[in-house]
């Protein structure tokens, strides 16, 4: 049955940090945002469909725990909604808006039948079809699904291009145009007429958020290496994980060998320890079998006698030409004569079940 039950909480104050920024914020931006007067400061648009009934009830035929509230009532199916222009902001200024509560009805207890999202046009344009819009999450799950029928997601984060900004709360009714995709529902109710009730939607200005500054790789470390001498290389990431002896008679002829880290690569089929490198010379072979110790930690997803060093040769992941040489709980030395990117590998304990659709 897609007919919900509107249980509405005792009062709504948002979930966590999702704080409702219309009853709770001084410094919100948003005019009218209960719609105690009326349908000031808002207008409707429409993008697909059959154009709805739009205005502002209050009383018994108010399903919010805020009344009055906006409320819309569709006989047929239709995308549109409401927004608002925002004066007197501050271009490069980050602003945050949500909305508390919309909800709706007879669909409300079904998931896949009403999209719902809000979005803010930066530049104050009034178009929601505007590539400049920035939208929020749509969500497609019933509301009645959500934590006290609030839905999270009904948020969005943009930097104001202009001294105006526009905010736009969007529906996707489209539920009664797609009947296929609902044949356990009775004919009856999309004769309904659909009736969407919205309440409190907010605008403030934050901080932005913070772009996570990436960890510095460690540099690559280099050494010379004669045909008499040979040489050594000495990872230097955090845990020294990797060592390379090169012997006399590596190389023909004086030149430079260079160690790399690499950030872990996922590979089909086996696990990884973040000990990927890329090993480069003058060469592309080394004349005599080098020795690469590699250390990892003892606690680990892999299976130990699994645990190889691997080469890439164009897309597949080979042991070939890798000789192991010793094997520990947390280490493991081989030799090889080749240059290019390796990778710790192994099998993992993992175990994959199989999925069960109903």
């Amino acid at each position: 049955m897609l007919l919900a039950g509107l249980v509405l909480p005792h009062t709504v104050t948002g979930q966590d940090e999702f704080q409702d920024v219309c009853q709770e914020r001084p410094d919100n931006l948003v005019r009218n945002c209960g719609f105690d007067d009326r349908l000031q400061g808002w207008s409707t648009f429409l993008e697909a469909g059959t154009r709805p009934e739009v205005s502002v009830v209050s009383g018994s035929e108010c399903h919010s725990p805020r009344c009055p509230a906006l409320y819309i009532r569709a006989e047929r199916w239709f995308v549109g909604g409401v927004y608002q222009r925002i004066d007197g902001v501050t271009p490069g200024q980050t602003y945050w808006a949500n909305v508390i509560w919309l909800v709706y009805d007879p669909a409300g207890a079904a998931d896949d039948t009403v999209g719902r999202r809000i979005g803010i046009d930066p530049t104050g344009g009034t178009d929601p079809t505007s590539p400049a819009v920035v939208w929020g999450p749509e969500v497609w799950k019933s509301f009645a699904n959500c934590p006290a029928e609030i839905c999270r997601e009904l948020q969005v984060e943009a930097v104001a291009r202009n001294t105006a900004v526009t905010l736009f709360v969007r529906i996707e009714a489209t539920w009664k145009n797609r009947r296929d995709e609902f044949p356990d529902v009775p004919d009856y109710f999309f004769t309904m007429p659909e009736r969407f009730w919205i309440d409190d939607v907010g605008m403030v200005a934050v901080a932005p958020t913070p772009t996570p500054t990436p960890t510095p790789l460690p540099p690559p470390v280099t050494t010379t290496v004669t045909a008499g001498d040979g040489g050594r290389l000495i990872s230097n990431d955090a845990d020294r994980g990797v060592t390379i002896e090169l012997p006399p008679g590596a190389v023909q002829s004086p030149g430079v060998v260079t160690y790399t880290y690499q950030l872990p690569v996922a590979v089909e089929g086996l696990g990884g320890v973040d000990r990927f490198f890329r090993l480069d010379a003058e060469v592309p072979a080394f004349s005599q079998p080098i020795t690469v110790a590699v250390r990892y930690p003892s606690a680990n997803p892999l299976v130990r006698d699994t645990i190889a060093l691997y080469r890439l040769s164009g897309t597949t992941w080979l042991t070939d030409d890798i000789v192991p040489v010793e094997r520990t709980g947390e280490a493991l030395t081989s030799t090889t004569t080749w240059t290019g990117l390796f990778g710790l590998l192994g099998e993992t304990n993992r175990v994959h079940l199989p999925v069960i659709r109903r």
